[in-house]
């Protein structure tokens, strides 16, 4: 019988003992935001990063993750979806409501000396009428992905975050936050190789509200695809009726 079992155990896909319980992981740092304890355990070292988009009454506590403020009317953490970067990272997404509405929650998860750690969080307000995103919208956003592609193989980083990140956009990596067009371009400058190339596959969009789209999909570097891709993370944002990036996170 000990044999015939660990036979099973042999035969099972290693994807069952690979995948982290990162749900029950977020539940615990719901649960210590709403009463107050300390959350730096939950954190990357000091390189957590936060980025909020919300309009709840309890904006100014959620900003303050990291001071364990206690927030109240904090509810339930429903889990929606969860993306392999690879066996030491992943993101999952899922929405978290409070008294009056709904938010959306994406985090970013590294494996840390074999401790998960949170890379980034962020936190949407999520107007509930919306969540599916009309063909219109999708379209323009799959023209303006494919420009993303488009500029960022013709090797001039300055030319593609101002075509299509906001003033104000922020991109995040590796544990670092920049802040602003030109921050980003020196994020960017490994572009300017001549050989460098890449190409953008969407896998999810979900409309947050009636301006903003958030999206998850996978990159791909070189001249051929090899393997599944690195993920990435774009908030679209409308101004003046063109779609641009206000947020910016990878792998």
């Amino acid at each position: 019988m000990k044999k015939l079992l660990f036979l099973f155990l042999l035969l099972l896909p290693a994807s069952i003992f690979s995948q982290p319980d990162l749900i029950s992981i977020q539940q615990s740092w719901i649960d210590s935001l709403k009463t107050g304890q300390s959350l730096s355990s939950f954190y990357w070292e000091s390189r957590n990063l936060t980025y909020t988009r919300i309009t709840t009454s309890d904006s100014e506590s959620l900003i303050q993750l990291s001071r364990s403020e206690q927030i109240k009317g904090l509810g339930s953490y429903e889990h929606i979806q969860t993306f392999k970067h690879d066996k030491y990272r992943f993101i999952t997404v899922g929405t978290l409501d409070n008294n009056t509405e709904s938010m959306i929650l994406l985090t970013g998860w590294r494996d840390v000396d074999g401790s998960w750690k949170k890379e980034i969080d962020l936190i949407l307000t999520h107007e509930a009428d919306l969540f599916e995103l009309d063909e219109e919208i999708s379209n323009s956003l799959n023209d303006r992905r494919f420009d993303w592609v488009k500029l960022a193989n013709q090797h001039d980083p300055q030319q593609h975050i101002k075509a299509l990140y906001t003033a104000d956009a922020m991109y995040f990596s590796n544990g670092q936050k920049s802040e602003g067009r030109e921050q980003i371009i020196d994020r960017y400058a490994y572009m300017e190789n001549p050989n460098y190339q890449v190409d953008l596959e969407k896998e999810q969009l979900w409309h947050v509200s009636k301006g903003q789209v958030l999206e998850i999909g996978r990159y791909f570097t070189g001249a051929e695809r090899v393997g599944n891709g690195g993920l990435y993370v774009i908030l679209w944002e409308n101004v003046k009726n063109q779609w641009m990036i206000e947020l910016d996170f990878n792998f």
